[in-house]
């Protein structure tokens, strides 16, 4: 008697344990972390990436909101994609961490969730491409077009064009927001009691869980707008177009370094008191431009292996010899993201000088702070 009723005790928790684990498995037939990602493939590099990018934006968006950085419109544009550059590695780098180390899909949790996920990291990538463009045009002006450089290249002009570029970013992407996602219904299997006191002999009956699946419902006419259309709208978005934005501007404005050098070097032949007069707002321009040439190589180096595989595959992405392929050509594409700071180091003088400043103050600060608690 005393074991049939501790029996009668724990049949209803085996119970209730036995159907949350045949729902949870029901879910992950429908959409499985391994339909995204291959398992071996380091999981740490993502988690690696994800820091790397958070300390060395939030480091660029402090250093570009400077007053002295504010006044050039292409600092502004840097401070800005120092911002969308954020949303994107946390969203989208945040989202592979949850899949490869929990198995957890946020995006089928609720309709609610995938379709402002979707949004957003659809969104944020484009118009990290749009501002990376646009400071290649403000460049490319600035060095072409000097009279007209002087009403455009401007901060109020940057910020107009910044809100145009997230205006043109929603437009693209809105209809995440309205028909992303769909519920499916699925049959799951709930153990109930054959007896009140025998909690070993059970029944299985079936009732029906109600799914979100994050894409488009096969065979429906949303489903063939997102694959070819939009397929084709993201890769023109994200890196197509940019690459040809891109690579004019820097065409234009390596051409224009390369004259104005030549000019440079005649011009120091024929006098030396040159040399004893260098021109600092020119040098101020140049460490500008070098530094916008070397944001586009890095773009160039690290989004052209995902558009060269995406278009190759043709909808192949989650066959079992491609998934490696696509985890190191997103990741190498998150990378963009991570390591701008670095370019800048490297190739911005005022950028350096700033840092330099930036930790003196702290350190200097914090020796005060511990002067006065001694």
């Amino acid at each position: 008697d005393v074991l049939n009723k501790r029996r009668d005790k724990k049949a209803p928790k085996m119970i209730e344990k036995f159907n949350m684990t045949e729902s949870q498995n029901q879910a992950e037939k429908l959409v499985s972390f391994e339909d995204y990602f291959d398992p071996s493939f380091p999981r740490w590099i993502s988690i690696a990436l994800l820091f790397i990018g958070l300390f060395g934006n939030s480091l660029c968006l402090v250093i570009f909101s400077h007053k002295s950085m504010r006044k050039h419109s292409t600092f502004i544009y840097l401070a800005f994609l120092s911002m969308v550059d954020l949303t994107v590695l946390t969203l989208g780098l945040g989202e592979i961490i949850l899949i490869s180390y929990f198995h957890l899909v946020v995006r089928n949790k609720s309709l609610i969730i995938c379709r402002i996920l979707s949004f957003f990291i659809y969104g944020s990538t484009h118009l990290s491409s749009f501002i990376i463009a646009s400071v290649s045009i403000d460049r490319a002006i600035a060095t072409n077009m000097i009279n007209f450089s002087k009403t455009y290249c401007t901060p109020k002009t940057a910020f107009k064009i910044i809100f145009f570029n997230i205006f043109l970013t929603a437009v693209i992407n809105f209809h995440n927001l309205i028909f992303m996602g769909h519920t499916e219904p699925t049959e799951i299997a709930n153990a109930s009691l054959a007896s009140g006191l025998d909690y070993l002999s059970q029944n299985l009956t079936k009732s029906l869980l109600t799914s979100c699946i994050c894409g488009s419902k096969k065979d429906t006419l949303y489903d063939k707008f997102l694959d070819p259309v939009f397929k084709w709208v993201d890769l023109l978005s994200y890196a197509i177009i940019p690459f040809i934005i891109m690579a004019i501007c820097t065409f234009l404005i390596t051409r224009v370094l390369f004259l104005s050098n030549k000019r440079l070097n005649r011009n120091k032949k024929q006098s030396k008191s040159l040399l004893k007069k260098p021109n600092h707002k020119s040098n101020k321009a140049k460490h500008l431009t070098y530094t916008l040439i070397t944001l586009n190589c890095l773009f160039f180096c690290l989004v052209s292996p995902l558009l060269a595989v995406l278009i190759i595959l043709k909808g192949k992405e989650t066959d079992g010899r491609n998934k490696i392929v696509i985890n190191i050509v997103y990741l190498l594409a998150y990378s963009n993201h991570s390591f701008n700071f670095v370019l800048y180091g490297f190739s911005s003088p005022p950028f350096r000088e700033l840092c330099i400043k930036l930790f003196r103050i702290k350190k200097d600060k914090l020796k005060t702070s511990c002067l006065t608690c001694k």
